[in-house]
């Protein structure tokens, strides 16, 4: 399937071998931060996590099926779970399902496991790795907040390469009543560049 992890190229494949795993390994090694929750129904229940996070890690590595999302009074549960029944199904596994929306479901599937748990409700694994990127992308995000004609240089963050954003943006003239297929050309080239340089954020923010 070409939007598979594996059929996708260098990127997902880097997902499915690389990324996603270093992602629950992350998650397993936030259980025992500094800010995690000490008490002994949470650590009783932290390892309940950490078994249910490499069970995840076994379905990848095996190639099985994603298992369903408990119930958890979250959202979008029905939505998610409807599709891995028609991946039982099908027999389909994680190198067959598209990437964007299992990186989705990861997530949502992770949150789960801290939302049905009293003593890590409210506990956030990826915070310490969310502060660090924001703090060191914080030339990219005010770049982003502004107006092109107010915006300051762009700094050489690695998220906000040339390649990922043009700083040339669309100025108020191009913008007329009257565009021409030259400024419309121009203004979408403009609008993918942002939402790819946003989207690099978001992604590194998440993680």
């Amino acid at each position: 399937m070409i939007f598979s992890p594996l059929g996708l190229g260098r990127p997902s494949r880097e997902t499915l071998i690389t990324r996603w795993p270093r992602i629950l390994g992350d998650t397993i090694a936030a259980l025992s931060s500094p800010t995690a929750p000490t008490s002994p129904a949470a650590e009783a229940q932290g390892a309940e996590i950490k078994a249910e996070i490499e069970r995840i890690l076994d379905e990848v590595k095996q190639n099985l099926t994603p298992a369903r999302i408990e119930a958890d009074g979250g959202e979008h549960l029905t939505a998610y779970n409807d599709q891995i029944a028609a991946y039982e199904s099908a027999g389909t596994g994680w190198e067959q399902i598209p990437w964007l929306w299992a990186e989705c479901y990861l997530y949502r599937r992770l949150r789960s496991f801290f939302a049905l748990r009293s003593e890590w409700t409210s506990f956030d694994p990826y915070a310490g790795s969310k502060d660090g990127t924001f703090a060191s992308s914080q030339t990219a995000v005010v770049r982003q907040s502004l107006p092109d004609d107010a915006a300051p240089p762009l700094g050489p963050h690695p998220l906000m390469t040339s390649r990922a954003f043009d700083p040339a943006g669309i100025s108020k003239a191009q913008l007329s009543l009257k565009p021409t297929p030259e400024t419309l050309q121009t203004a979408f080239h403009s609008m993918l560049q942002m939402v790819r340089a946003a989207l690099a954020i978001d992604i590194a923010l998440r993680c």
